[in-house]
């Protein structure tokens, strides 16, 4: 389904606006004509003048409307040509985001580099399609290029972000035991404890548990690893900064649902900052 949200822009378009002159015109006309003939002017002048000042009226209102129509016809579709051009620009960037997140390496292949590579190119991206994405006008494309953005985001990025794993991260580093981590994870979290509620935050909270063990937590953090993590977050997990890309849907970002290891990460509150106020 294609959710196209109501215009909201200013109320009185060209059209309108020609329209009224148009309508002024035409009366301005007929109260000079009826004038000439009522003889406000002298009826012999009314007489000797009105059938020429009929015909001249009529020559000028023809061509004031032309011109008008043709003005507003010129603004129409150049306003339609640019808002073309800029949801074929805006869709690129959709493209681009999604291939981006395909090559994005998650369970045991996540690794540091990859991932930092990918949010970078991601966060440079979301910045450009933010700015096309507000300077189009509400209408057929821009509700086009939101479906587009939530396919990408729901159906590529999203899975790529849950599939991130601490432990493969973890693994790979020279400073860190595996006999470390294994305890870890073993004291991580009780399932059975967590409410309906929090089961969607399990990994979110094992992963927690892991960064918070006595030992992990002397030889390795995440804090300040990943790099551009407070600009992505702040345009792919700041549920209000999202809400018009989301509008017409009721899934809502929960950055420890969608990306556990980057909640973990700590980003700042800036990023994850409310902007619906």
């Amino acid at each position: 389904m294609i959710f196209e949200k109501i215009r909201t822009s200013f109320p009185f378009s060209w059209e309108f606006i020609s329209l009224l002159v148009s309508v002024a015109l035409v009366t301005a006309y007929i109260t000079y004509s009826i004038c000439l003939v009522a003889g406000v002017m002298g009826v012999e002048a009314a007489a000797a003048t009105s059938l020429l000042d009929l015909i001249s009226g009529a020559a000028q209102i023809a061509t004031a409307s032309a011109f008008l129509l043709a003005f507003v016809q010129y603004r129409k579709n150049s306003n339609v040509h640019r808002q073309q051009i800029i949801a074929g620009q805006a869709s690129f960037q959709i493209n681009r985001m999604a291939e981006i997140a395909g090559q994005i390496q998650v369970g045991d292949n996540t690794s540091l580099e990859n991932l930092n590579k990918s949010i970078t190119l991601l966060s440079n991206i979301a910045v450009g399609f933010e700015e096309l994405f507000k300077s189009m006008e509400e209408g057929i494309e821009k509700a086009i290029v939101r479906v587009q953005w939530q396919d990408m985001y729901f159906n590529e990025l999203a899975f790529a972000l849950k599939g991130l794993d601490l432990i493969a991260i973890l693994s790979q580093q020279e400073n860190v035991d595996f006999t470390d981590i294994w305890f870890a994870t073993q004291s991580s979290g009780d399932e059975c404890s967590l409410t309906e509620a929090d089961r969607l935050l399990q990994k979110y909270f094992n992963y927690k548990s892991v960064l918070s063990d006595p030992v992990i937590s002397q030889v390795f953090t995440l804090k300040g690893k990943i790099e551009s993590l407070d600009t992505f977050v702040m345009y792919f997990m700041n549920d209000s900064r999202l809400g018009d890309l989301l509008y017409g849907l009721r899934s809502r970002v929960d950055i420890r649902v969608r990306a556990p290891l980057l909640a973990v990460a700590n980003p700042s509150d800036f990023a994850l900052k409310d902007h619906s106020a």
